[in-house]
């Protein structure tokens, strides 16, 4: 893959920048495609960088072109925008591939925040370095680390794990998943989901500090810590706008898993309506057992 380094002399000394990530203004941007990062709130929050490589592309891609317009506008910044979403295909991927390869440099935004994170451009990527083009980025806010930041919950080791499914049950067995990970999880949740979501994980990952973060960066940012009951009562009195970010803390995994007493009673409150083996299933999640440990000692009591 060609090397698109090149050397500059400033008044510092030498400067050896990517050719297509730091060029003086005016200077022609490398064919290829910019990953280029927008606010997610205040407009003000714009890199310098990425308000001058916006202005040195020959095409931008974004989500909604009137959410993308108010920032270039914002800036004077005049060039043509396309649409790439969540239902860009094959089409729109090789439309892109082709202008890199007639020479233009291509960007792509999503509507707030770094755009492939939890969007539909990591197909883009992999489909660009599949044909060994130039990828780049212009890196700046970002929802997830902000609202980490803004939380308390521990950072040395943490899971961004996207939008959650939205049925209860698909998103309960998603959960599962995450019970013994030390490390705090960080999602994206819809505000008319929220309060579903959040009875879910605490129902699924019980006993962790959590927080809700929205609004990031406008004037009322909040970012409410507290425990999953809380936070459901809470936003059950002051339903929420705007797209939110939910973060658990890690777990205490002494605590995770149920002791026989309370593995029994919760056998025994289902009054033998569910079939062993689908119980044991539903009782996993919240117990900490694993299914099959389960059904044996549901077996072996029953001869017993």
């Amino acid at each position: 893959m060609a090397d698109h380094r090149i050397q500059r002399e400033t008044s510092e000394g030498t400067f050896m920048p990517n050719q297509h990530l730091g060029q003086p203004l005016g200077q022609h941007l490398s064919p290829g495609l910019y990953l280029i990062a927008t606010p997610i709130g205040n407009l003000g929050d714009v890199t310098l960088r990425a308000i001058e490589i916006l202005r040195g592309l020959d095409v931008l891609y974004c989500e909604d072109s009137r959410v993308t317009k108010r920032l270039l506008e914002a800036h004077d910044i005049r060039l043509p925008l396309a649409r790439y979403d969540d239902h860009a295909g094959d089409k729109e991927r090789e439309e892109i591939a082709r202008r890199i390869e007639q020479g233009q440099a291509v960007g792509l935004c999503s509507d707030a925040g770094t755009p492939v994170i939890a969007d539909p451009g990591f197909k883009l990527v992999r489909h660009l370095r599949a044909r060994n083009q130039l990828v780049t980025g212009v890196p700046g806010p970002n929802a997830a680390i902000h609202a980490l930041a803004l939380s308390g919950l521990p950072s040395d080791a943490f899971l961004f794990a996207g939008f959650a499914p939205n049925r209860t049950g698909a998103r309960k067995n998603s959960l599962a998943v995450y019970r013994e990970l030390k490390a705090t999880l960080i999602f994206y949740e819809a505000p008319h989901r929220l309060v579903e979501s959040l009875q879910d994980m605490g129902d699924m990952l019980p006993g962790r500090m959590m927080a809700v973060a929205r609004e990031l960066t406008k004037t009322f940012e909040e970012c409410r810590v507290a425990t999953a009951e809380e936070l459901v009562a809470h936003y059950l009195k002051h339903p929420p706008r705007g797209e939110c970010v939910v973060l658990l803390g890690p777990p205490d995994l002494g605590a995770l898993r149920w002791d026989e007493a309370r593995l029994v009673r919760a056998i025994e409150e289902d009054q033998g309506q569910s079939k062993p083996r689908a119980l044991a299933r539903d009782l996993s999640g919240p117990s900490g057992w694993p299914s099959t440990e389960i059904y044996n000692f549901m077996m072996a009591n029953k001869r017993s």
